[in-house]
């Protein structure tokens, strides 16, 4: 998630996916590839990058292979 909404935060996103990692551990999945950004940082002060710093390392913790991908965004304005 971006942004929170209503009663949707970060921290209740990291929840989630943490419970995702681990229904898909027990259910046998062989990998996990998770669409990150670049800085994701568990100590982060903002939101999204801790969140998914969080949520990186709870794949780490999980003993599952996984591959993390770190797409770049590139404003069109740059090319002005």
């Amino acid at each position: 998630m971006r942004f929170p909404r209503g009663e949707t935060t970060f921290e209740s996103a990291v929840a989630a996916s943490a419970t995702l990692i681990t229904a898909a551990v027990e259910a046998g999945v062989r990998r996990i590839v998770h669409v990150s950004i670049t800085h994701a940082d568990p100590d982060s002060p903002y939101g999204y990058f801790r969140g998914k710093g969080l949520v990186e390392e709870h794949l780490r913790e999980s003993g599952i292979s996984y591959a993390v991908v770190r797409p770049a965004i590139l404003s069109l304005d740059t090319w002005r």
